[in-house]
């Protein structure tokens, strides 16, 4: 177990192992008067003013100015060395299923028991909390906490807010409510008994609170406050985010919703499907601000247990641009070695067509039913070059079509 820093004796106190943030310090205040032309001036026939009415349209603002020799330089502290920081606000991301909650699960093990990381690095005891939200607690998360030895007595849930004066009060949650966060925190270290180190949000899209997640400005202004909640804490804030399956080639881009949630994370990490291994899942670097050798790590979900299992614990100089690239590339080769549609279909038409010739009609019926359009089969007649002619007279006449050289083929 890693040694603490700093020594505390009380229980807020291992809250908050990081100072107070530096807004608010120190400042200074410039007196800045609004010019006129700025004052919205009313319209219409007016009274004259009173005396001293003039005065009430002067503004005064106030900037709030922080000199740089003031502000004191933080050491960078790692809930895991190089992946996950404590005190901000880190992003994991990946396609629906791709086993992004199981990660989380593998994090709270690690953290509830005080055990080392999979690359061996140290991992201080310590509690989680997680935000209730897509999953079910007793038919998901029991099973996976159980699986992977997951201390449930150092684990709590947010299953909402509820009014003192009527229980069957709720109120959602959301992260525009930063103080009833803090409070959690709290409450959830001295339920369990230990700090709390990790807070998972999964997904972050349940808990936007009304706000439009594709709006920048709106999306950066609760994420700030978050942001001064996880470094006022210490504690680490992981959210999870569904990917898009766009063509798009950087992994960032994929991320749904505004770009400002993967900016305002100091990391940012990706589960992908191994391309060589659709049973291996890789746990990759997609951003991340601060220190270095960020290595990815690969792993599987046990088919029979659910267990996490850990397949090489360090993987150098592979990001999620990598693992994009050769998905793509993947994707390309298996595309350029599949038959087109029109290749199908033409080896279908040529086996209905080998045995003897078959009335046009039902020739389309047939293959409607396989799922090719009237003009995917004209252009495989085409190409066949298969002969069509009118045989019977009148209401009994139809089209049939036949092979020109079945004997030669």
């Amino acid at each position: 177990m890693r040694t603490p820093e700093t020594t505390h004796t009380h229980l807020d106190n291992a809250l908050y192992p990081f100072p107070e943030g530096i807004l608010g310090k120190r400042h200074m205040a410039v007196n800045t008067p609004v010019p006129d032309s700025a004052i919205k001036k009313p319209t219409g026939k007016q009274s004259e003013p009173h005396r001293g009415e003039s005065e009430k349209n002067t503004v005064e603002l106030q900037p709030k100015l922080i000199l740089a020799s003031d502000v004191k330089r933080k050491p960078i502290r790692w809930l895991w060395d190089n992946k996950i920081l404590r005190g901000a606000l880190s992003l994991i991301t990946g396609l629906g299923g791709v086993t992004k909650t199981y990660w989380t699960v593998y994090m709270a093990s690690c953290i509830t028991n005080g055990k080392n990381w999979a690359d061996g690095s140290p991992c201080e005891l310590g509690s989680v909390l997680f935000f209730y939200g897509e999953e079910g607690i007793a038919d998901v998360y029991l099973e996976r906490f159980e699986s992977n030895g997951v201390d449930r007595s150092k684990v709590v849930f947010w299953d909402g807010m509820v009014d003192t004066d009527n229980e069957h009060s709720e109120v959602d949650v959301s992260l525009k409510m930063v103080a009833e966060i803090e409070n959690a925190i709290k409450a959830t270290a001295e339920r369990t008994g230990v700090p709390v180190q990790l807070v998972v949000v999964d997904p972050i899209s349940n808990y936007w609170g009304g706000i439009n997640e594709n709006s920048n400005a709106e999306v950066r202004s609760v994420l700030k406050r978050l942001q001064r909640l996880a470094d006022k804490t210490g504690v680490a804030f992981v959210l999870i985010q569904h990917t898009g399956k766009s063509g798009k080639s950087h992994a960032q881009q994929k991320v749904l919703g505004s770009t400002g949630i993967v900016a305002a994370c100091r990391a940012v990490w990706g589960v992908f499907v191994d391309p060589d291994d659709k049973d291996v899942r890789i746990f990759a670097p997609v951003k991340i601000n601060f220190g270095h050798n960020h290595t990815a790590v690969s792993y599987r979900i046990s088919p029979g247990s659910g267990r996490v299992e850990i397949i090489d614990s360090s993987i150098p100089d592979l990001t999620a641009d990598d693992i994009e690239s050769a998905q793509q590339a993947a994707r390309r080769e298996a595309r350029s070695q599949r038959p087109s549609k029109r290749d199908e279909c033409a080896m279908w038409l040529w086996n209905l067509l080998f045995d003897g010739e078959k009335p046009a009609k039902e020739v389309y019926e047939l293959g409607k039913a396989k799922g090719y359009s009237e003009p995917t089969i004209d252009r495989a007649k085409t190409e066949l070059e298969i002969e069509s002619k009118r045989v019977g007279f009148g209401k009994e006449g139809h089209i049939v079509w036949k092979l020109s050289c079945p004997e030669e083929c």
